[in-house]
């Protein structure tokens, strides 16, 4: 379905630096000072041979660039780095000048628009380790990276399967065009990597492909999607009957939901046939924020039940304050401005509550595992990281400890003839190994961070001279 690639690395090089403007609501305003607004998807198709495209769609946010004027033009944009591994093997270690140029820097400080572009890996079957990293060419203080593990599957040959399900901003048919990486069999298909949509961003495309359609044992098959709300309700639904004619096609299609309101939702997607009923499915949450619609009939005030009936139904608005200045930490760049426009209390709840449960990795049980997690880290960090008035995750080691985890390994000087008292924690999953260095510079047990190799850290290679006494 799709013109055979080439070595990992030259489709890279091929694809990355086209950028595309997605329009996307309220939802991608101002990052903080630190903060390019990385995000990302991953679908996985069906290649040549038993290999697997997969396609990985990254979006930073225009309003949180820093802009150099040129003659009458301003320019600005990213350094993207990308990693992929298997194993021990690195494939592709490469960064790549993401440009973007502007005419006015007041039409883009509360611009709502992300810049969004795509990466395109031919792999063979198993599993990598994939890091992003994104930094601001005109200020190194902004910036952002992701890392992740990418599952490649075998595709079966016989039997009908399903390609993931690739949530997008736009599709359109378009005449074949070597020149954009947007397009695919006969569409120009815009992914949308926050999966959130509502406001100015109201019709939820979808993209999939369908193979094997050969081995269905009826004339004709049907492909149903439906849109269910956090309750498993469903919303919207709609249904195809096809003819088979081709081993494999491409279905896409559209919602629009301007009128649901925020709030978690999934897209279900399943084909099926007479014979054996349900052969194949896919689906995929997403994020619908539209605050300006009220609670318009008794099922809707029936699905507020469920944030009411959680531990935020009765927290208090400073708690949930509180709390969310450590969520922080996690926050996508989008989260953390919606959360600063929220001034009710039920909507902090209902926020709170949703910002979990997206993150939930399995929810069909009643423990939110990741946030579990991340609740036993901000404990340890307070039990042992505290320091005078200060709580432990405010720390500087609280907040390394919360968003990486407990290091592999420790190194202590807490004592050494001449220097101060210093740290060093060592993790070696991430990004091949990297390195925190804190120093307690004012003798009260508050270490700081002056160093570390992690791409989205502070860096200072000299940061042994701080260890001097004046």
């Amino acid at each position: 379905m799709r013109k055979p690639g080439t070595y990992i690395a030259s489709v890279l090089a091929q694809s990355l630096l086209l950028v595309h403007l997605m329009a996307t609501g309220d939802l991608s305003a101002a990052q903080s000072d630190r903060s390019v607004g990385l995000s990302f998807d991953v679908v996985r198709f069906r290649g040549d041979s038993d290999r697997v495209y997969v396609e990985l769609a990254y979006a930073f946010q225009e309003g949180a660039l820093r802009y150099v004027q040129f003659d009458s033009l301003f320019q600005g944009g990213i350094l993207l780095t990308c990693i992929v591994m298997k194993g021990e093997s690195t494939l592709v270690n490469q960064t790549w000048r993401v440009p973007h140029t502007i005419h006015d820097t007041a039409a883009v400080v509360h611009s709502d628009r992300s810049l969004v572009g795509l990466l395109r890996f031919l792999l063979d079957p198993g599993s990598y380790r994939v890091h992003l990293a994104a930094i601001d060419v005109n200020d190194h203080a902004r910036k952002d990276s992701i890392s992740f593990t990418l599952f490649v599957p075998v595709y079966r040959t016989d039997s009908p399967t399903m390609s993931d399900l690739e949530l997008c901003s736009s599709i359109r048919e378009a005449p074949p065009d070597e020149r954009s990486t947007f397009y695919k069999n006969t569409f120009e298909v815009i992914p949308n990597p926050g999966a959130t949509f509502g406001n100015k961003l109201p019709y939820l495309y979808y993209y999939l492909e369908l193979y094997g359609l050969q081995h269905l044992d009826a004339a004709t098959y049907s492909v149903t999607a439906s849109v269910l709300d956090a309750t498993d309700r469903i919303v919207f639904k709609h249904q195809r009957r096809k003819v088979r004619n081709l081993h494999s096609t491409v279905e896409v299609g559209v919602f629009d939901v301007s009128s649901l309101r925020s709030g978690v939702y999934v897209l279900k997607i399943v084909l099926s046939d007479s014979v054996h009923g349900e052969l194949a499915e896919a689906q995929r949450r997403f994020f619908v924020y539209n605050p300006s619609i009220e609670l318009a009939d008794t099922s809707a005030r029936e699905s507020t039940k469920e944030y009411l009936a959680s531990e935020y139904g009765v927290m208090g608005e400073n708690d949930m304050d509180e709390e969310f200045a450590i969520d922080r930490y996690i926050a996508t760049g989008d989260e953390v401005k919606k959360y600063s426009e929220l001034h009710s209390v039920d909507a902090k709840r209902e926020f709170l509550y949703f910002f979990w449960k997206k993150r939930d990795p399995d929810p069909s049980t009643s423990v939110n595992e990741a946030k579990q997690e991340f609740m036993a880290r901000v404990r340890y960090a307070n039990d042992q990281f505290s320091s005078g008035m200060k709580s432990g995750w405010k720390t500087d080691r609280g907040r390394v400890y919360i968003m990486y985890g407990k290091p592999d390994e420790i190194e202590r000087h807490p004592n050494e003839s001449g220097v101060k008292p210093y740290e060093i924690w060592y993790y070696h999953g991430i990004q091949g190994g990297v390195e925190f260095v804190f120093i307690d510079k004012t003798g009260f047990a508050d270490y700081m961070l002056v160093h570390s190799t992690h791409r989205n850290e502070l860096h200072d290679e000299d940061w042994q001279r701080l260890l001097e006494y004046p």
